[in-house]
């Protein structure tokens, strides 16, 4: 694993110090050191991740508390796009956008993958496909990979029922 998007749920108070309370949220996922518990998802950690942006809802483009982190990644840089951000006030974040458009989105993603990466893999429109992530860390602390988090909840129904000043922010991690 390497370079996995991790969708990140806080809560609202978290917005004070995102940087902090991200850090907080992933330390015990983290492989270095001797803290417990350690669970050893990530090495290392970095706020957004270019491929996986959020929309907006039509209207709060400009919001001041929807997270753009804009450092240049492997060589190139990153400009903010209008209707697009790392995370935000779950309010703020058009997931109804986003699934309208899931069906469009799966079959690029297939499309870009080569046949050594397809083997093994069952191209389906799931509920994962509507959240593109590859792993959920909900409010409590709960890390979430393959979509569900038990047999009846999916991850994105899951993004559906938080609070309106939720903090739901995408951040890519290295194992």
């Amino acid at each position: 694993m390497s370079g996995e998007v991790v969708t990140v749920c806080l809560p609202p108070e978290a917005g004070a110090d995102l940087h902090a309370a991200l850090a907080a949220a992933l330390a015990p996922l983290d492989m270095n050191g001797r803290h417990e518990p350690c669970q050893g998802e990530r090495d290392h950690w970095r706020l957004g991740q270019p491929d996986h942006a959020f929309m907006v809802v039509p209207g709060h483009e400009a919001r001041p508390r929807l997270v753009r982190d804009l450092t240049p990644r492997r060589g190139r840089e990153r400009r903010a796009v209008p209707g697009l951000c790392d995370g935000g006030p779950r309010a703020l974040l058009d997931f109804a956008a986003v699934r309208a458009g899931a069906p469009a989105n799966a079959e690029r993603h297939w499309a870009s993958l080569s046949d050594e990466d397809r083997r093994g893999h069952v191209f389906e429109f799931a509920d994962t496909w509507v959240v593109a992530t590859d792993h959920l860390l909900t409010v409590g602390g709960t890390w979430v990979s393959g979509g569900f988090l038990d047999d009846s909840v999916t991850t994105h129904a899951y993004l559906d029922q938080l609070a309106a000043g939720t903090l739901v922010v995408r951040v890519e991690i290295h194992c």
